[in-house]
């Protein structure tokens, strides 16, 4: 139920006098309503988009409070609402995602459902910098004022407009002399891409916010992307509404690839469609297309882009390994050879992909030690070498790992990619609470990074949390449905629901992951005890048969002698797991001292 009180203060006209102004902390962020600008307490500004500070602001302004559609699109738009006009919703999501530590439950910005939204998180005023900089001078000894600045003399300012016409016509000079040529292919940074403002092909005008919104963040999110190269939203939007050739593209802008994109609305559904299309050939390279519902466009915009910005970041790399592999097979340099690498480690899990990886990284780095692409691959892929039971010398290859990925995170403190493999380094020694405290570190940096949220859900299990590591899991699935992972998240969700005696809704997310990763034992492991203590005894045999054929020697009491983790919880879980090896028939060996 909607208080009264708020309620009519959403509906309240803007009255200056009545507002806020200055700066606020919340959430740790500071928003300066005088400056309008946004930064986080203790770190860099965050991009605001006009609309969505406009939204912020109004937010702000009125804390606790519900405030409508209506009075929140006047405020973005200047214009009234109209009959099931989601843009504001569109808004709300996109500010969400730039705001929220967790834009999918969201804590800073609520819904209330029928009636709007309410901003709950805790305001704190902060002083003005004017405030702060007038306290520190009137601290000063003798209390003297710092004098004016003195003015330009009237002769000089009569002056200005004869000076500027000079340096106009020196630039129109010297611009005459010069000129432009084309970018040439070569010169072209490898994974070099603009983001074409999504067309909307709905008839509907109101959609424009939801297409421009797709091209704002995707165009944010693959800068994030390591070594690309992302031609400015400024630019891009210079193309709207213009018929585009992908090979006058690349003449004017130097770029390898061009994302287009349309939004279409079919009833209540709405569809998206994404292409990548090389400049060179005019090839598409790549598509995709997603529905949703109307109604949850604000929801569904978050899930599109970090679905698109990691099959694109996985697709751009593919495209430049080929290439590499077409026009330079004998003479690779380093960038070539590490993207081939990226490629070998991104395929589903096989001891030859694996091995192939290590190698490759290994090549990349002896032409250039600091390719931090490289040093993220090696450690990865050596650290898989160890978790699949392919190592000869699992301490050589951790301490392997360690030294390269230590050295990558020394050269990109913020790169998003190597600290989930600083995560996964951590969860093979079995430093838990490092474990998920840098897949946390990696999901801030890039709140699209899949692997990290999925990595960050098993880990959980570990210190008696496997009910919150299904939704790290889930939110995996949910960014890269067709990721070369997807088997290990399918995995994960096994383990997970197994650890918590979740064994029917276990057993299909076992099978899925036996089926992605025949090679390795732990789906097999988890699929046999889930099966058993479900009382599948047939179905128990017979995956525990596979699992022999694949990691013979196998044991129960080699399995119950792993010590896993101190927490009462997931120890006493584990001992259920374990019972139903034991159910499956497995051979109970030798009990190992522990």
């Amino acid at each position: 139920m909607v208080d009264v009180q708020a309620d009519a203060a959403s509906k309240v006209g803007t009255n200056p006098q009545d507002e806020a102004s200055g700066a606020f902390a919340f959430a740790g962020l500071v928003v300066d309503l005088d400056a309008c600008t946004l930064k986080r307490e203790f770190g860099d500004a965050i991009a605001l988009t006009r609309g969505e500070f406009a939204l912020l602001r109004e937010f702000v302004r009125r804390p606790g409070r519900v405030l409508s559609r209506d009075l929140l699109l006047d405020a973005m738009s200047g214009r009234s609402n109209f009959p099931f006009d989601r843009s504001v919703d569109v808004m709300v999501g996109r500010l969400r995602k730039k705001i929220e530590p967790d834009p999918k439950q969201p804590s800073v910005i609520q819904t209330v459902p029928g009636e709007g939204y309410r901003f709950s998180a805790p305001l704190s005023p902060r002083k003005p910098p004017a405030e702060t900089v007038a306290a520190a001078t009137a601290a000063l000894p003798g209390d003297t004022a710092m004098p004016p600045p003195a003015a330009i003399p009237r002769t000089w300012r009569a002056l200005w407009p004869v000076l500027a016409a000079a340096v106009a016509l020196c630039l129109f000079a010297a611009a005459a002399t010069i000129q432009w040529r084309p970018t040439p292919q070569e010169t072209a940074p490898r994974l070099s891409i603009v983001v074409l403002p999504f067309e909307n092909m709905s008839g509907d005008k109101n959609q424009d916010y939801f297409a421009d919104g797709i091209t704002d963040d995707l165009t944010t999110d693959l800068s994030h992307l390591q070594d690309s190269f992302v031609i400015s939203r400024g630019t891009a939007f210079t193309y709207k509404g213009k018929p585009v050739d992908a090979k006058e593209i690349r003449r004017e802008l130097g770029v390898r690839y061009v994302l287009e994109g349309s939004v279409r609305r079919l009833g209540e559904k709405v569809e998206i469609n994404a292409q990548l299309i090389s400049t060179e050939t005019g090839a598409h390279v790549w598509a995709d297309r997603f529905e949703g519902e109307r109604s949850t466009l604000g929801e569904m915009q978050v899930d599109v882009v970090g679905r698109l910005a990691n099959s694109l970041g996985a697709e751009l790399v593919k495209a430049e390994a080929l290439r590499s592999t077409r026009e330079r097979p004998g003479n690779p340099d380093a960038v070539d050879l590490a993207m081939q690498a990226q490629v070998k480690w991104n395929l589903p899990d096989s001891k030859a992909s694996t091995n192939e990886a290590v190698t490759l990284s290994e090549r990349a780095l002896a032409l250039d030690p600091q390719n931090v692409r490289a040093l993220t691959v090696l450690a990865g892929a050596s650290l898989d070498r160890v978790s699949d039971q392919w190592s000869d010398d699992p301490p050589g290859d951790i301490a392997h790992a360690e030294k390269a990925i230590d050295a990558a995170l020394a050269l990109q403190p913020e790169n998003s990619l190597a600290h989930y493999v600083r995560g996964y380094l951590y969860q093979v020694k079995q430093q838990w609470g490092p474990s998920i405290a840098e897949e946390e570190t990696a999901i801030a940096l890039d709140p699209n990074n899949a692997r990290a949220h999925g990595l960050g859900g098993l880990v959980k299990m570990f210190v008696g949390r496997s009910e919150d590591g299904l939704a790290g899991v889930e939110t995996a699935l949910r960014l890269s449905p067709r990721d070369p992972h997807v088997p290990w998240w399918q995995f994960d969700m096994c383990a997970l629901l197994g650890n918590l005696g979740h064994d029917e809704q276990a057993i299909p997310w076992c099978n899925k992951a036996v089926t992605g990763l025949p090679q390795v034992y732990l789906p097999l492991l988890h699929l046999a005890g889930a099966d058993a203590l479900a009382g599948h005894d047939k179905d128990a045999k017979e995956a525990a048969a596979q699992l022999l054929k694949v990691y013979p020697g196998f044991t129960v009491q080699g399995w119950a002698s792993i010590h896993w983790s101190d927490d009462p919880t997931f120890n006493a879980r584990y001992q259920r797991v374990t019972e139903g090896l034991r159910k499956a028939g497995l051979p109970e060996g030798e009990k190992k001292p522990n």
